[in-house]
């Protein structure tokens, strides 16, 4: 707050009655350029809801802004602080749409920059998680093969969308069973391939370790809805949970004592293993802080 430019500014006179009107502001931005352009479907030109990113090209600067598209046209606008060359990448909301290679742009004063996405459907991995006993489905199994994930709904079906063309391996866990890995699983972007895998159960279930945490922003420290997924020493997926109440707190009860891993997804923000452990776009979990806990401990 700069005192002395405010009292150096015009004065506006009040009278007890009348309105004073006319007291009208033409305001000039303060972001110079502008980065346009649209994201969209390769299959048949509609438009894709996406998160942008714009970020300078810069040995000095790490500057970025970021925006959504028109959900209805696919169309962006980004201002940017300064004329240069700048990095954007494109995110689709859609799990089941491919993330686009960021690209290039230039943009000054007097020309915008123009650069639009053209975005793929990838490849699923679907499937049914039934107990290995009894043939019952098993309810909310988490399922995943890096990047993505998915769960199992009340008949046990799962699907791992938005997979680009390559090998995986599926990794299958829910509470109370031997976690399942499958490898080699070959997936085609635009294609599903199904994996039917079941689970069998521990012959002892359940501990009196508890992980325990919050969710927030990284800039403004509010609470962030995400999911929680938990890992055991070796990296294998071992529990799934969301947090609970407004406050993004989350926890993973009745644990074995043990060493764990913590990965945090929510909508919009880069995944993260704890502590700090960027996945833009995959992390290895291992290489995160390790969680350790023992009997009774939170």
């Amino acid at each position: 707050f700069d005192a002395a430019r405010i009292t150096s500014a015009t004065p506006v006179r009040l009278e007890t009655g009348p309105t004073t009107s006319g007291i009208d502001f033409s305001l000039h931005r303060t972001l110079c350029c502008r980065i346009t352009g649209r994201v969209t479907r390769v299959a048949d030109g509609s438009p894709v809801s996406a998160f942008l990113v714009a970020q300078i090209v810069s040995n000095w600067s790490s500057a970025s802004v970021n925006g959504l598209t028109d959900p209805t046209s696919g169309s962006y606008e980004l201002w940017v602080e300064a004329p240069g060359r700048y990095r954007v990448s494109a995110g689709p909301r859609d799990r089941a749409l491919l993330s686009p290679p960021p690209q290039s742009v230039a943009t000054t004063e007097t020309t915008p920059g123009s650069l639009s996405f053209a975005v793929e459907t990838g490849g699923a991995i679907t499937g049914v998680v039934p107990d290995a006993a009894t043939g019952a489905p098993i309810v909310d199994a988490s399922v995943s093969a890096e990047p993505s994930y998915g769960s199992t709904d009340q008949a046990g079906r799962y699907e791992v969308p938005g997979l680009p063309t390559g090998i995986y391996t599926l990794r299958i866990f829910a509470t109370g069973y031997v976690t399942r890995a499958v490898d080699g699983v070959a997936v085609t972007a635009g294609a599903s391939v199904v994996v039917n895998e079941a689970l069998e159960a521990y012959p002892h279930v359940g501990g009196t370790a508890t992980i325990a945490g919050h969710v927030t922003d990284g800039v403004t420290g509010q609470p962030v809805y995400a999911s929680l997924q938990l890992f055991d020493a070796s990296g294998a997926g071992y529990r799934q949970t969301w947090p609970s109440g407004s406050d993004g707190a989350f926890s993973f009860g009745n644990l074995p004592a043990g060493t764990y891993y913590v990965k945090a997804t929510a909508a919009e923000y880069a995944d993260q293993v704890y502590r700090n452990l960027p996945c833009a776009p995959v992390c290895t979990v291992t290489d995160g802080t390790a969680v350790a806990v023992a009997d009774w401990q939170t």
